[in-house]
């Protein structure tokens, strides 16, 4: 009778042990996924920060040209 209580508590300590270490990789790989995303939509948001600025100064220079065409006419 011990012998077998023996084995179950040594059986549920190690399914236990199984079951803690699933739950600890499924989260550093969880964790490893949101890293990367947030990696791919950083470098996507400085992209069109600089397409912004890029435009912003396309749309000033165009007004500067509007001016001086305006001025020549």
């Amino acid at each position: 009778m011990i012998g077998t209580m023996l084995e179950l508590s040594t059986y549920v300590f190690f399914a236990t042990c199984v079951v803690i270490f699933i739950y600890f990789t499924w989260s550093v790989y969880n964790e490893y996924l949101r890293t990367k995303i947030l990696k791919k939509r950083s470098k996507k948001l400085a992209e069109l920060e600089e397409l912004i600025q890029i435009n912003q100064v396309a749309s000033k220079l165009e007004k500067k040209i509007e001016k001086r065409a305006k001025g020549i006419s």
